[in-house]
């Protein structure tokens, strides 16, 4: 068996974004709580690489666990059906491991739609656009706010839990 390692260079990378996440974190933390609110936009600059590479990554793997299991030309058949990443994750397995499940209503349920659902919104940005006061769009744009630390820091959990530590 051969494959790609190109994985391995997202992974290194989601570790040098997270540990530009966490120091820039740290430094906004020790700022006073009045002042913490004027920083959300820049640690969302941060925020974006770790979201978009997780994704990545997780994609990645559901990717490869898929070619081990389907040969060519049904490989090519599946990717012909356009699966959500989610679907792959909650779905797809069980065709090889029937008693597989993604838990319903589980953290890691949803994490991963979190996850996505934010991949989404930066990956396909629409702009909040009025002329002449129409308000012809909405836009599309994450919350940007200091508390979704915690999930940032369930990716710092998920490298270590790998096989390396970032």
């Amino acid at each position: 068996m051969s494959f790609s390692t190109y994985h391995e260079i997202i992974a290194d990378e989601l570790c040098a974004a997270l540990k530009r996440y966490f120091e820039k974190w740290d430094e906004i933390s020790d700022k006073p709580e009045a002042e913490k609110q004027f920083y959300d936009s820049t640690i969302e600059q941060y925020r974006i690489s770790v979201i978009v590479l997780c994704s990545v990554l997780v994609e990645c793997s559901i990717n490869f666990y898929l070619s081990t299991k389907y040969d060519t030309a049904a490989l090519k058949k599946f990717e012909k059906e356009r699966k959500s990443l989610f679907k792959k994750w909650a779905e797809v397995p069980k065709r090889f491991l029937p008693a597989y499940e993604l838990p319903p209503n589980s953290k890691l349920t949803e994490d991963l739609q979190k996850l996505i659902d934010r991949r989404n919104v930066i990956v396909h940005p629409k702009p909040a656009m009025s002329i002449d006061r129409d308000n012809r769009h909405q836009g599309n744009h994450p919350p940007v706010a200091l508390d979704e630390n915690d999930f940032i820091c369930s990716a710092r959990a998920f490298r270590r839990g790998s096989s390396r530590i970032c």
